[in-house]
């Protein structure tokens, strides 16, 4: 049945891996994620208790509606893929699926994940143009990772965090607020005595490594995917991305399956089989779509963006139209 529109291209071998998109999924990312004028970052995400296997969610901004609580933009759940292996083949794999399903997917203009490699290296063949955005939060953990090794604590910690994120509150600039790459270039370099004095005085140790691990593990990327140039162009202003369209998603996808599985299975564990996952996915998905069409009606917890809100119609005039 609607099983047909809703999982693409499902292989058994080497790994089990299919996607699960529905149509007006992906005429929604040509539309919210391909266009110039007007775009929302493509988020991804990897999560894993659902099931024996890997999920893989999407998101993306509904910019023609307006969430009543908050007023902001709502994010909307992109494409989904189920997969038993995590490598750059499987994301070139959903990248490929997704386009032969609908071809202009691949103008895809930012993509945003958590610095995974294989994410990026099985994305950006199939969608040239996709610019990548890092997930502050993550950078953030591994940088503070690797300073508890290093035993880079308290002052020397903040202090050098400050460097490099700045800081929100005193509106003071970090590395990551650099407009380009040689700005950033210079401004690290100059950090690097106060760095390795500070890192010294935490961690008593006569090699400093703090300044080295940063150029060699965070640099490159910070450039490329975090500096205030690349989020400007990626509609953030001056604001830091953060991957946590897909992770408030996965969350509620696992409450969504948490709820079903105590309904039809009480008392039993919550991980899912693939057939059960596709059911609840399509359902979870199925949501979002009537929300929207609830919209136009004026209805449900979304109202059409100020610009949009002409396209309203009474629920009489909604019930006379064609499908």
């Amino acid at each position: 049945g609607s099983k047909g529109t809703f999982v693409h291209s499902l292989q058994v071998s080497p790994g089990v891996r299919a996607v699960l998109a529905t149509k007006s999924q992906l005429q929604d990312l040509e539309k919210f994620c391909c266009n110039p004028e007007e775009f929302s970052v493509f988020s991804v995400d990897v999560t894993y208790d659902i099931g024996d296997f890997f999920v893989t969610t999407t998101t993306y901004k509904h910019l023609m509606l307006v969430d009543r609580e908050t007023g902001s933009t709502p994010t909307f759940p992109g494409p989904l893929m189920i997969h038993t292996n995590e490598t750059a083949d499987d994301f070139h794999y959903f990248a490929s699926t997704l386009k032969e399903q609908r071809r202009e997917v691949d103008n895809i203009l930012f993509i945003g994940s958590d610095r995974q490699k294989a994410i990026e290296n099985g994305l950006s063949p199939q969608l040239p143009i996709a610019h990548f955005l890092s997930c502050t939060k993550h950078v953030h953990d591994n940088i503070t990772r690797k300073m508890a090794v290093i035993n880079v604590t308290g002052e020397a910690k903040s202090q050098i965090l400050a460097d490099i994120f700045g800081d929100r509150r005193s509106k003071e600039k970090g590395l990551i607020d650099c407009e380009s790459s040689d700005e950033f270039d210079a401004k690290l370099l100059s950090l690097k005595g106060q760095w390795d004095e500070a890192e010294k005085e935490s961690s008593h140790c006569e090699q400093p490594l703090f300044y080295s691990y940063f150029l060699q593990h965070i640099a490159s990327d910070m450039k490329a995917k975090m500096l205030l140039s690349v989020r400007r162009s990626a509609g953030l202003g001056d604001n830091l991305y953060y991957n946590n369209g897909p992770e408030s998603i996965n969350s509620s996808l696992k409450k969504e399956i948490a709820k079903q599985k105590q309904q039809s299975s009480p008392g039993k564990p919550s991980k899912c089989s693939y057939g059960e996952f596709v059911d609840i996915a399509e359902n979870f998905v199925g949501k979002y779509r009537r929300n929207v069409h609830r919209a136009v009606k004026g209805d449900g917890p979304y109202q059409l963006a100020p610009k949009f809100s002409h396209l309203e119609v009474t629920e009489e005039v909604w019930r006379g139209l064609s499908a």
